[in-house]
């Protein structure tokens, strides 16, 4: 036996443990670990309770499993209705499906969130991709940020690419070099800024695909294609305004166009 090997903790069933530096964690059933644990991997199920943070290599975190302080790992996947109270931090990947709550950031290099969750701080990642629907009480800031689902995010987004095939809703700014949205139910947003902006209808159908439109205050960028919108202002080099897009007042520097019944208000030659 390796004299220099930490020992493994296995705590399963009904009982408790203190926390520690152990080679690897393995905690189910109902059991509770009093302090911060530091691992190589720990694996969390059940109803267990880890009174601290966690930092490992690897963590898996899942069922009504609560974590009251941050998670910190190379890889994290959390599942089920898990809290963690803290900052849930992966490095390399961080995985959330379920009913999941995060009382603080979410951050990691690649973020995949899937399900009903909610994020009580900011979600900071490279390539970050949402499904399901999912609540952000701060902002995203990513490089590559795709939507496929109902995303409610309580700051602004700032990323290189924003991709929506699904719905949201911005509460501060949308700051994207590239802007695709695909509509496929109601949006909305203060304003967007841009390089190339395009928001087209989806392809869904059902009652409630039939009217989806994005509704935003203003948008500013070089190239803007808009389907189903509703905008106060609208500002940009080349502008072209589509099936069902309504503006109040659009502001072009070399081009303006209205295509499939686009209307505005106003259009000036800035």
């Amino acid at each position: 036996m390796d004299a220099n090997r930490r020992l493994d903790l296995d705590l399963s069933g009904v009982g408790s443990a203190s926390g520690g530096v152990y080679e690897d964690v393995r905690v189910e059933g109902v059991g509770k670990v009093h302090g911060d644990i530091q691992c190589n991997r720990c694996d969390v199920q059940g109803v267990s309770e880890i009174a601290g943070s966690v930092r490992a290599n690897s963590v898996v975190i899942r069922g009504k499993a609560k974590v009251m302080g941050d998670v910190t790992a190379d890889r994290v996947r959390v599942e089920g209705m898990t809290h963690v109270s803290g900052t849930c931090n992966g490095q390399q990947k961080v995985d959330v499906r379920g009913k999941v709550s995060i009382g603080r950031d979410i951050v990691g290099d690649v973020i995949v969130i899937d399900g009903m969750n909610r994020v009580e701080g900011d979600c900071r990642g490279t390539n970050v991709n949402i499904r399901g629907r999912t609540r952000i009480a701060g902002g995203l800031f990513a490089e590559d940020v795709l939507l496929e689902g109902a995303a409610t995010i309580g700051g602004s987004c700032e990323s290189e690419t924003f991709r929506c095939d699904g719905s949201f809703s911005i509460e501060g700014l949308l700051n994207s070099g590239r802007v695709l949205i695909r509509l496929e139910r109601n949006s909305t947003v203060t304003e967007i800024g841009g390089g190339e902006i395009r928001v087209e209808r989806g392809r869904g159908s059902g009652f409630l695909s039939r009217n989806r439109r994005l509704k935003v205050d203003v948008i500013e960028g070089d190239d803007i294609y808009l389907e189903h919108t509703t905008a106060k202002i609208v500002r940009g080099n080349h502008v072209t305004l589509g099936p069902a897009a309504e503006v109040d007042r659009v502001e072009y520097r070399s081009q303006f166009r209205k295509l499939g019944g686009g209307k505005a208000g106003e259009a000036k030659q800035v």
